[in-house]
């Protein structure tokens, strides 16, 4: 059962969110408390980001405005203490 997982993903300029499978699936419940999301660009004109489960292992990143600019990110998924 797959548990953990990382990537990068990216937020385009007139974007404000990004859906990012983490691969990790039904099996598991991933929760915001479970990601590590580390911003590897400027943000351009957003101030703040976060980050909101979803279903099936996925999960998404937002902005709290539009960055007028590609936006990066890594991120690193550890649902082994999922309940």
């Amino acid at each position: 059962v797959q548990t953990t997982a990382r990537g990068t993903a990216q937020i385009f300029p007139e974007q404000t969110v990004a859906t990012v499978d983490s691969g990790i699936h039904a099996h598991v419940a991933v929760r915001p408390e479970h990601i590590q999301i580390t911003p590897t660009s400027r943000m351009g004109q957003a101030s703040h980001w976060w980050v909101e489960a979803s279903d099936d292992g996925q999960f998404v990143i937002r902005l709290d405005a539009a960055p007028g600019q590609e936006v990066t990110f890594n991120w690193f998924v550890d649902a082994r203490t999922a309940a």
